[in-house]
């Protein structure tokens, strides 16, 4: 009897991320490769071949997008904060 552990994929919760319209741009995505296979490999987290040969698998893929994801949207709200509560 096998015992199958339910996939932490389907369980993951959707992070709320500050609107790009409220920043002021339009970010520029990649029109020809997958942003989240990217990621990683744009920030010198990962190397390029680690992506497709097996070093890393869809968890870890997910798991550092959320990393990247929160450490961006902290800079994001840190700045805001500075922002609002600088004088000049």
């Amino acid at each position: 009897m096998y015992y199958v552990q339910p996939n932490p994929f389907l369980s993951r919760r959707r992070l709320e991320l500050s609107d790009a319209d409220s920043l002021g741009w339009e970010p520029c995505d990649y029109p020809t490769l997958s942003g989240i296979l990217m990621r990683p490999v744009e920030a010198g987290l990962w190397k390029l071949h680690e992506t497709f040969d097996g070093t890393y698998n869809v968890d870890d893929l997910l798991d550092i997008n959320e990393i990247m994801d929160v450490q961006l949207e902290n800079k994001i709200r840190s700045y805001e904060y500075r922002a609002r509560h600088t004088n000049g």
